[in-house]
């Protein structure tokens, strides 16, 4: 369905599907809210083991855990952006 519609995203196939504009706000409030919670969960559970592993204090293993993956998300996103 995605190819025959040329649809990238999963609100591109909502779209394209259902014709419904309300549907994919919906869509893409439902999943920026689960994907803040998914995140959280991984820098949570990234700062614990800095914490076990590395005997660093939580606070700076939180820290180091989000700036890292900061940094990895634009750099390696702004590369898939130039190679696209």
């Amino acid at each position: 369905m995605a190819r025959r519609y040329n649809a990238v995203t999963l609100n591109d196939m909502l779209y394209a599907r259902f014709q419904n504009r309300l549907l994919v706000w919906i869509a893409s409030i439902s999943l920026l809210i689960a994907f803040f919670g998914v995140m959280t969960v991984q820098f949570i559970g990234g700062a614990h083991l800095l914490e076990t592993a590395a005997n660093i204090p939580y606070e700076i293993g939180l820290l180091i855990f989000g700036i890292t993956i900061a940094l990895y998300t634009a750099f390696v996103g702004f590369r898939a952006s130039i190679l696209n």
